[in-house]
């Protein structure tokens, strides 16, 4: 099954084909049911046939191994008592019991755990340090750690372009702005009109053209990449996206973040307080945490375990794009009437047209089998240029206008009432 959806590349599948997939290769009586569901690529939906196959072959995968390391003669007697907890996994106290014991194999063995706790740290085993070694971590960070403090905030500022700083420094809603860049590349031409053929064989296309956006470059003296390694320098693609990367390997939107600190930097002036401390958080750590996302996104969409599948992967962006279709430029219809009768209902503080704009994206994204819309709260944030939309006027939006379910990672659903769609 695994090799079935990854060699005839399930989350690129063009909608008429995916039934015929699903028939010739999950043809089973209690599956039927679920293939329309399967068929549902929106909102990442290629993800849940693959997740429900990966889970029964890690669970098999577990068993197996399981069963295989129980019987193994070479075993430790502490390891065979570590493995007599095994049975106990459910139950609630089963790390705590686990932690006991391997503190007790320790003292047995005449290990402090002060000599336990370097050791742990040294092996980069920082998680066996604060589940086994909890107390002793505690007073080695109070007495050699030194205290971080730091402090953000957000202003209107132009030269952030379409992004706020919650962005920039956590990067909440990276994964629409990659979908935006993809549906580009798939379905327009370089001046906006649409392209002719089939989007879905421009897939590789747009997965190069989100490398080369995403591109920085690697140091000096940094050791060449093998060729199955993933890569964040993608200076080869110059040629075929000049406007997305140059030929020093420096992406769009690496340019754009150092552009800002540059500006910040050179203009104390004209930068608040706020805005100075989140650039200098930018200029110290942007780099290398950039470059580690950038080869985490290569990673294959469809791996053999399923921990962090739903990350954002290029290929899932890619595919998630090939379902939105191409972009959309419309004006939002808000006539003088909405206008009155959202203003009548408003709380002090929150201003009529944002909430408009609001009701006119409903109106434009909703589906037709639900009343529900995904509301990319992080991308409103950045189209306003600050978080006032997220941090002040959400909340405060009264239900009888629009009702709205609690934000997770940037984005949450809401749904207009239908008095206020005409």
């Amino acid at each position: 099954m695994c090799a079935a959806l990854r060699e005839h590349k399930w989350h690129l599948m063009p909608p008429d084909k995916r039934l015929d997939f699903l028939k010739m290769n999950f043809y089973s009586f209690y599956a039927l049911d679920y293939f329309e569901l399967f068929s549902d690529f929106r909102h990442g939906g290629y993800r849940i046939l693959w997740d429900i196959v990966c889970d029964y072959d890690d669970m098999y995968r577990s068993q197996t191994t399981k069963k295989n390391h129980f019987s193994c003669k070479g075993d430790s007697p502490e390891l065979k008592k570590l493995l007599q907890l095994d049975g106990t996994r459910h139950k609630p106290d089963y790390k705590e019991d686990l932690a006991i014991l391997v503190r007790d194999i320790l003292r047995e063995k005449g290990i402090g755990t002060d000599d336990a706790l370097k050791c742990a740290i040294a092996l980069g085993e920082r998680s066996f340090a604060y589940e086994v070694l909890l107390v002793e971590v505690e007073r080695q960070a109070a007495t050699t750690e030194k205290p971080k403090y730091a402090a953000t905030g957000k202003r209107d500022t132009s030269y952030l372009g379409r992004f706020s700083f919650k962005t920039l420094l956590d990067f909440e809603g990276i994964g629409r702005i990659f979908t935006i860049i993809a549906r580009g590349y798939l379905f327009h031409n370089r001046d906006g009109s649409l392209l002719d053929g089939d989007a879905y064989e421009r897939a590789d296309y747009a997965y190069r053209a989100l490398c080369a956006w995403c591109s920085i470059p690697e140091r000096k003296n940094a050791t060449p990449k093998a060729e199955w390694q993933s890569k964040s320098d993608f200076r080869e693609y110059h040629e075929e996206f000049p406007e997305l990367v140059n030929a020093k390997g420096e992406g769009w939107f690496y340019r754009h973040i150092h552009g800002i600190t540059r500006f910040t930097r050179n203009n104390p002036d004209l930068v608040s307080d706020s805005a100075q401390k989140s650039c200098q958080q930018l200029a110290k750590g942007f780099d290398k945490e950039w470059c580690d996302k950038v080869v985490h996104y290569q990673v294959p969409l469809f791996t053999s375990s399923t921990r962090a599948s739903w990350g954002i992967r290029f290929e899932g962006v890619v595919a998630d794009a090939l379902t939105l279709g191409p972009l959309r430029n419309e004006e939002p219809d808000i006539s003088p009437e909405l206008m009155e009768r959202v203003s009548s209902l408003l709380p002090k503080g929150v201003p009529a047209d944002v909430v408009c704009i609001l009701i006119a994206y409903y109106k434009a994204n909703k589906p037709d089998d639900s009343d529900w819309v995904v509301l990319p709260v992080a991308s409103f944030d950045a189209y306003y240029g600050n978080t006032n939309f997220s941090r002040k006027y959400l909340s405060k939006i009264p239900e009888e206008i629009i009702e709205r379910s609690e934000q997770c990672f940037g984005v949450s659903r809401h749904k207009a009432t239908i008095g206020y769609l005409r």
